[in-house]
């Protein structure tokens, strides 16, 4: 027996849903109750105040991946950032501009792997040319691709 901390009733074990985060390994909120409690939830609008989150992650993401674009110009000059990618240096775990509903840490990490090329450049680059950069009357910065 076990007694519900919603309702206050003493009832059997099996009324009692799993979690093994609980010192006996049930809920404290009888599955009666947890219903109840879960259907007033999503009628006061949850799904509507969660998708707008998401919309408002989504936003902050996809600026934040725009401005490191436009921070990060493409060696050739190339500075839109409607015309650069994030071009994998190594350990390639996902496409950054896929990432929008991930959280930001994980984004950053991702592309911290990168650096950022014009679609051009990226697309030379994956086709097997050598793209030499010469800025500033600096040294040529070589780019191969190692995929």
């Amino acid at each position: 027996m076990k007694t519900c901390n919603k309702c206050s009733r003493d009832l059997s074990l099996d009324n009692f849903s799993k979690n093994k985060n609980k010192k006996d390994g049930l809920q404290g909120t009888c599955k009666e109750c947890l219903k109840e409690l879960n259907a007033r939830h999503y009628k006061t609008g949850y799904k509507k105040r969660q998708a707008e989150i998401n919309r408002n992650h989504k936003k902050k993401t996809k600026e934040f991946i725009t401005d490191v674009k436009r921070k990060n110009p493409c060696p050739c000059g190339e500075g839109d950032p409607n015309c650069l990618d994030f071009h994998h240096l190594h350990n390639k775990n996902e496409v950054v501009s896929k990432l929008s509903s991930y959280s930001m840490k994980t984004i950053q990490e991702e592309i911290e792997k990168c650096c950022v090329l014009c679609s051009n450049c990226h697309r030379k680059l994956h086709g097997g040319s050598e793209i030499c950069f010469n800025i500033d009357d600096l040294s040529p910065i070589k780019y191969r691709c190692v995929v």
